[in-house]
């Protein structure tokens, strides 16, 4: 009986354990979802990146502004070296904070760099494991190269830039 007993107990706890990691697993579905709609309103882009920090998917604006495919790209190595450390720790700052986080970064471009506003979310799960925000404080070369559509005018940019400085 006290068997029995162990073995109904540890199957109760086991089906608990399993209901709260599904609670938590839509929880981070929710919040990733809740930020790639808020990301894509603010920023140009939105990059989905996989836990290993490989593209998953990005924009076609961000790619046709990119000149290539970002593709499985990895996503760091897009970026000028003295950004790459400062944005890997940005990524290491959201995941142990659990919250959103900003950094400027360079990516290069096929016609030269831009500056972006990198805000990321660790999203908790496996696939996107992060989402990246990008947002251009270069707007005239977005419009022109990318046809991007901007949101903002530049009354924004200056306030803009004035955080980032």
């Amino acid at each position: 009986a006290r068997a029995h007993e162990h073995q109904v107990r540890r199957e109760w706890l086991a089906q608990r354990m399993l209901k709260k990691q599904a609670n938590e697993l839509k929880s981070s579905a929710s919040v990733a979802n809740a930020f790639q709609i808020v990301a894509g309103t603010w920023c140009e882009a939105v990059v989905l990146l996989s836990s290993d920090l490989h593209v998953a998917h990005a924009d076609g604006s961000l790619e046709t502004f990119m000149g290539w495919s970002l593709q499985n790209q990895c996503f760091p190595d897009l970026m000028e070296p003295e950004d790459r450390e400062r944005f890997l720790a940005t990524l290491e700052s959201a995941s142990s904070s659990r919250t959103l986080q900003s950094v400027p970064v360079s990516l290069r471009a096929e016609h030269g760099a831009v500056q972006v506003q990198a805000v990321i979310v660790d999203t908790g799960v496996d696939m996107p494991r992060y989402i990246a925000g990008l947002h251009s404080f270069e707007r005239r070369l977005l419009t022109e190269v990318a046809g991007v559509n901007m949101r903002w005018d530049a009354t924004e940019r200056e306030d803009a830039e004035d955080v980032a400085s």
